[in-house]
């Protein structure tokens, strides 16, 4: 049975709860914003996330405080949830039922580097704060959560499949669709759109 409703402004493409506390809830949606919501007042968001410059795919918290957005406008965004660097609500547009209590932030750090502008590639956060995800350039990207910049990458090497090579000469792009880090250590499964999956290792 439903116990509650959200009422949110455009298609949700992406939800999840806080693992550290469990009155938050955040989800990304088809209008470039996340959107967090404490679940004791559903009126209007807690905060909203605002950056972003196309759809947001996918929202991971990162520790408490913290959550990482990925897009397919081509970035990873980190928000601080108690953050001061606050959009001015005018650019926020305001809120549907014209409550504009909630307060609008904007990304601490911007990770670039992958290529993301029409599929969903997956997003995963490690326990030591690495960050991963696909590409439409069929390869996995990490970053970590305090530098800007890649810091590996691994290519799904086209040439040495048959599968992927029928893949690559059709009209559709193979790209990197999905990622997972291994609750302990440094272990990345990742899978593609030609049906491959891999396990890697950050050394």
């Amino acid at each position: 049975a439903s116990v509650a409703t959200i009422l949110g402004k455009a298609n949700v493409c992406c939800v999840q709860f806080s693992p550290m506390n469990s009155n938050l809830v955040v989800f990304g949606t088809a209008d470039y914003k996340s959107y967090v919501y404490d679940l004791r007042s559903l009126k209007a968001p807690l905060k909203v996330l605002s950056c972003h410059k196309k759809t947001v795919s996918y929202v991971r918290f990162l520790g408490e405080n913290k959550l990482v957005s990925a897009s397919t406008d081509n970035t990873l965004r980190l928000w601080d949830l108690n953050s001061s660097d606050t959009v001015p609500e005018s650019a926020d547009g305001g809120w549907a039922n014209g409550n504009n209590s909630h307060i609008t932030i904007g990304p601490t750090l911007t990770y670039r580097g992958h290529v993301n502008e029409k599929n969903f590639v997956g997003l995963s956060i490690s326990e030591d704060g690495y960050l991963a995800c696909g590409s439409e350039d069929n390869k996995v990207y990490s970053y970590h959560q305090s530098l800007p910049w890649t810091m590996a990458t691994h290519s799904f090497d086209e040439r040495r499949s048959g599968s992927l090579e029928r893949h690559a000469t059709s009209k559709e792009r193979v790209f990197v669709s999905t990622v997972c880090w291994k609750r302990t250590g440094n272990v990345l499964l990742a899978g593609n759109s030609a049906g491959h999956i891999k396990i890697l290792g950050l050394k």
